[in-house]
């Protein structure tokens, strides 16, 4: 349980809140992070078209283009070009890192 505490930034909102610790809690948190992985790789298929007219589109964020994995050199790679990026376009994430 103290693993999944201090990884509780990364795990899905979704998921969070159904969490529930009485006994047998791993598995049930196994459970529910296999249906979300499910419903991801379902998004990652469906047509633009199809995602628009789900109910999750109303909630007005992108359809997910990349099927889950996890984490990896690639995803490393990727991540590090994402941020470099970010670094170069955001000007007060450049002025935070100046200041330290």
């Amino acid at each position: 349980m103290v693993m999944l505490l201090l990884n509780l930034a990364i795990i899905p909102d979704e998921v969070c809140k159904k969490i529930d610790f009485s006994p047998g809690w791993s598995e049930r948190f196994k459970n529910l992070m296999k249906e979300y992985r499910e419903k991801w790789d379902m998004e990652v298929d469906m047509s633009q078209e199809d995602y628009e007219k789900a109910p999750e589109y109303n909630l007005r964020r992108p359809k997910k283009t990349l099927k889950w994995d996890f984490q990896n050199n690639e995803l490393e790679e990727k991540y590090q070009k994402f941020v470099i990026a970010q670094y170069e376009t955001d000007l007060k994430l450049h002025a935070d890192t100046i200041e330290f």
